[in-house]
C-alpha cells in the first residue's frame, strides 16, 4: 500500500480561517448594498465600489498569506511525526473490519503472501488476518479495536494464544489500544504486542513488526560464491 498523504488538524484549521473571513467579506458586502438601497446620495455607489474593491485584495492577501506565505519548510522528520499523528487519528476512527483490512494492506505491501481475514467467533472487536511468509512461515495477526487511552488485558491475549487451530503459527496481536497490561506483556513470548504507534510506524515508517519479517534466505551450500582464482606470479 502506497503512502498516502496525511491531512490533519492544520490543514482543516487553514481552510476554516479562511472560510471566516469570506463569510466576513460576504456580510459586509450585503450590509452595504442594503445600505445603498436605502439611501439616495450619488456618493454611495462609489463607497460601496470601493468597500468591495478592499474587500476582495484582503480576501487574495488572506489566501495568499494561509496558503503560500504562511507555509514553512519542514525537515523530513516533521513531515513524519505529523503524518504519523494523522494516521493516528485514522486508526482510532477504524472499526475491526477496516482495520483488518487495513493491516491486511499492509501486510501484503511488506511481503506476505496468501493474506486473507476472518472474523473471531464470539468477538465484535476483533478480526484476524492469516498469511504466509516468504519463507513459508505462517502468521496470523489478530487485529482489535479499543480506544486509545485504553489498555489491553491479559485474558484477550491468553485467549488468542490459546486458539488450537494456530498452534505452530506466528502470532501477532495488532490493536488500536495505547498499552498493554503487565500480564498481557508477560505473554509476549507467545503473542508479539503491536499497539497503535507500532501500527502507524508500520504504515508511515516501515517498521514492519518482527513476527512479520521473514528471515533473510540462506544461500545454499551448492550455490555458495566460489571464491576467484588468485593472479598467476
Amino acid at each position: 500500500m502506497a503512502r498516502r498523504q496525511a491531512y490533519g488538524t492544520p490543514r482543516r484549521r487553514l481552510w476554516a480561517a479562511l472560510g471566516a473571513l469570506l463569510v466576513l467579506v460576504e456580510g459586509v458586502g450585503i450590509g452595504a448594498w442594503i445600505a445603498v438601497r436605502e439611501d439616495d446620495r450619488a456618493e454611495v455607489p462609489w463607497l460601496l465600489g470601493v468597500s468591495c474593491a478592499v474587500g476582495g485584495a484582503a480576501v487574495v492577501a488572506a489566501w495568499w498569506w494561509l496558503t503560500r506565505g504562511g507555509r514553512t519548510a519542514q525537515p523530513p522528520g516533521d513531515r513524519l511525526g505529523y503524518e504519523r499523528t494523522s494516521v493516528l487519528d485514522t486508526l482510532g476512527r477504524m472499526d475491526p473490519v477496516r482495520l483488518g483490512d487495513h493491516v491486511a494492506e499492509l501486510c501484503t505491501r511488506d511481503g506476505v503472501h496468501e493474506v486473507e481475514t476472518s472474523r473471531v467467533a464470539g468477538d465484535a472487536r476483533s478480526v484476524d488476518v492469516l498469511g504466509t511468509l516468504a519463507d513459508g512461515t505462517r502468521v496470523v495477526v489478530r487485529c482489535r479495536t479499543e480506544s486509545h487511552a485504553s489498555t489491553v488485558s491479559g485474558a484477550v491475549v491468553e485467549r488468542f494464544g490459546a486458539v488450537a487451530a494456530y498452534a505452530g503459527r506466528t502470532l501477532v496481536l495488532a490493536s488500536t489500544a495505547g498499552s498493554f497490561s503487565p500480564k498481557a506483556r508477560g505473554l509476549a513470548g507467545r503473542v508479539q504486542l503491536v499497539d497503535q504507534r507500532a501500527l502507524a510506524r508500520w504504515q508511515v515508517d516501515g517498521e514492519v513488526p518482527a513476527g512479520l519479517a521473514a528471515p533473510a534466505p540462506v544461500p545454499e551450500p551448492g550455490k555458495a560464491r566460489k571464491p576467484g582464482r588468485s593472479p598467476a606470479s
